[in-house]
């Protein structure tokens, strides 16, 4: 399935402590609204795309994409960091919060936009 060491050593190390203890610990069987909780989580952290998601999560990219995003978007618990292009080959999920937060800070969504 995924590797975790596809993910960056410093996405380790800047992860939230109650975050990183939380995917450190991740059994394959949650509840939707438990890996909903946990997107959200790390999207209210910073914006990720699908590849990082699903390598945090140990879960397929189709499997999220299908499943826990679409239904986050649809909710409006999730928006794209671009939303007037879906298919942008940079897109990253975020929570609305942290979208209001990115209107206030132009460093927001780091190694995003490089």
């Amino acid at each position: 399935m995924m590797h975790r060491e596809l993910l960056s050593k410093d996405f380790w190390l800047e992860l939230p402590e109650p975050l990183l203890r939380r995917l450190q610990t991740l059994n394959r069987r949650l509840l939707p609204h438990e890996i909903d909780a946990l997107i959200e989580q790390l999207c209210a952290w910073r914006p990720l795309g699908l590849r990082q998601l699903s390598t945090a999560l140990n879960r397929s990219p189709v499997y999220l994409q299908n499943t826990a995003l679409k239904r986050l978007l649809s909710q409006k618990r999730l928006l794209f960091l671009y939303p007037e292009e879906p298919n942008h080959p940079r897109q990253a999920y975020q929570t609305p919060s942290a979208h209001i937060a990115s209107s206030d800070s132009s460093n927001f969504a780091i190694g995003i936009n490089d």
